[in-house]
């Protein structure tokens, strides 16, 4: 007669075992999903916020390429462009293309140095033809702070857009 090791269980027992372990596949599948839902909730406000980083990014470019067309509309000689746009500069129409990006532009009254424009004489490329002219290397430089940020904040955006005028 052989013994049989394995006590017997009543089935009472053993569904009620096999219910509390379903529960705990159920908390856990819960707890995966709601960490899931968790990012995308994270992942949906970041692009909310670079949406909106974008669209001054964007402005910004838009300003920079229209005071470049202005160089170019006016007398794009060295001279001229250093007095016109230079740091010393009286223009009128200068100082009207900062105030239009003071205004476009959030908080760009309490980024340091904005907008900044920067002229350097470049000097003619030997054996260029035609005849080698002088150009001036213009950086156009614009920072603004977007209104989240404190105005304290060291962290400011900024474009830059580098062309040359001959």
């Amino acid at each position: 007669m052989a013994l049989d090791l394995h006590p017997v269980v009543p089935r009472r027992v053993q569904r009620q075992q096999g219910r509390g372990f379903m529960l705990l596949e159920v908390l856990i599948a819960l707890l995966i999903f709601s960490l899931g839902v968790l990012g995308l909730v994270g992942l949906q406000a970041n692009a909310t916020k670079e949406s909106g980083q974008s669209q001054y990014r964007a402005q910004a470019v838009m300003l920079a390429d229209e005071l470049v067309g202005m160089m170019w509309a006016g007398d794009h000689s060295n001279g001229n462009i250093l007095a016109t746009y230079g740091p010393a500069s009286t223009d009128a129409s200068f100082a009207a293309w900062k105030a239009k990006v003071a205004a476009q532009l959030p908080g760009v009254g309490a980024a340091a140095s904005a907008p900044a424009v920067t002229l350097t004489t470049v000097a003619p490329l030997a054996g260029t033809t035609p005849t080698p002219t002088s150009s001036t290397q213009v950086v156009i430089q614009i920072y603004w702070q977007l209104p989240s940020e404190s105005i304290n904040s060291d962290y400011a955006h900024n474009v830059t857009v580098t062309t040359q005028i001959r």
